[in-house]
């Protein structure tokens, strides 16, 4: 299979086999599963949903936390296409540090084409975070500012730590308009002045 593989395609083709525990472990082999199903008739979406239901608890012990599957098109050959959906355990779509198998499927019917979508989600493991903690201050940074700054943050005070106000960790609109204001200011100063050395040089003054 190989070889012919590689001869056909001109290039080096390598298979290799890998032992699944459960098919319910990987969306793939369910979306396949599903879409064959729903090609012979022998099954509705409810009935099949159902069955997988009823084995998704075993897996659930190997890591699984939970499933969804969508099925949407002429189902049943009705007039108006639809979409049906089922889930089971959590499956949460809107986070990034959890994995999510997907796989997608489509069916050729007599009616048009079913379009069917598996969702598997895992279960996290304990310390895999994809974004950092939030830590809290330590107590000489916590509730505490330099000289000159007023509790509603709407003066600076420049302390040990750079630029704060005195809401730990925050720093107001207000302020952060000062701190722009300030540095452009420093920056016209600084640019005038030299400016004002350029023209008073002596090769200056003679032209």
């Amino acid at each position: 299979m190989q070889s012919l593989l590689s001869n056909r395609t001109n290039t080096n083709t390598l298979i290799e086999s890998v032992k699944i525990k459960s098919v319910y472990q990987s969306a793939s082999p369910i979306a396949q599963d599903i879409s064959l199903q729903l090609r012979k008739k022998t099954r509705s979406f409810c009935s099949i949903f159902r069955k997988i239901v009823k084995e998704i608890p075993l897996v659930m012990k190997k890591g699984v936390s939970g499933i969804r599957i969508c099925c949407s098109g002429r189902l049943k050959g009705a007039e108006i296409a639809r979409t049906e959906c089922g889930k089971y355990g959590k499956t949460s779509r809107n986070v990034f540090n959890q994995k999510i198998n997907f796989a997608p499927a489509e069916v050729s019917t007599r009616y048009g084409i079913l379009g069917v979508k598996v969702w598997i989600s895992y279960s996290k493991k304990k310390g895999d975070v994809l974004y950092p903690k939030r830590t809290k201050y330590s107590k000489y940074r916590k509730y505490r500012c330099s000289r000159g700054c007023k509790p509603d943050g709407t003066k600076l005070g420049y302390g040990r730590y750079g630029t704060k106000s005195c809401k730990a960790g925050r720093l107001s609109y207000r302020a952060i308009e000062v701190v722009r204001r300030a540095i452009i200011g420093q920056f016209h100063c600084a640019m005038s002045g030299e400016f004002s050395r350029i023209s008073l040089l002596p090769g200056n003054l003679q032209k």
